[in-house]
């Protein structure tokens, strides 16, 4: 990589994760299985442009798009379960704590999405 080129990689899933309050009301069980759809649809959403083993610290902008608008604690819990957690199970993200993350979560409302940029070189 050139210096102060920052490469970044870009993937939609037409799902959001679901709110703070269903993910913590759901079976360990159904949770795990809620787990491995999402690495699988992570997989999925960056097909054509995989993301790079990591190596360093990262900036990771999540925006999710649901029907209804969610407060704080509803958006990250959900983000951080499913997404943070399965991008450093990916390898494109070396851990989700503070020293390797830089995270930015959004929340919008209209049809059911979410976008996920990731940014290395932070």
């Amino acid at each position: 990589m050139e210096r102060g080129k920052r490469r970044t990689w870009t993937g939609i899933i037409k799902d959001c994760p679901p709110s703070a309050n269903q993910l913590l009301r759901t079976h360990y069980r159904d949770r795990k299985a809620l787990a491995e759809r999402w690495y699988l649809e992570l997989y999925a959403a960056f097909a054509h442009d995989r993301p790079t083993k990591a190596i360093g610290k990262r900036r990771v902008a999540v925006t999710v798009t649901s029907t209804r608008e969610r407060d704080h604690a509803n958006l990250w819990l959900g983000v951080d379960k499913l997404i943070f957690d399965n991008l450093t199970r990916l390898g494109w993200l070396v851990d989700d704590n503070p020293t390797y993350l830089d995270a930015e979560v959004k929340g919008e409302t209209g049809d059911r999405s979410t976008s996920i940029t990731i940014e290395e070189g932070v």
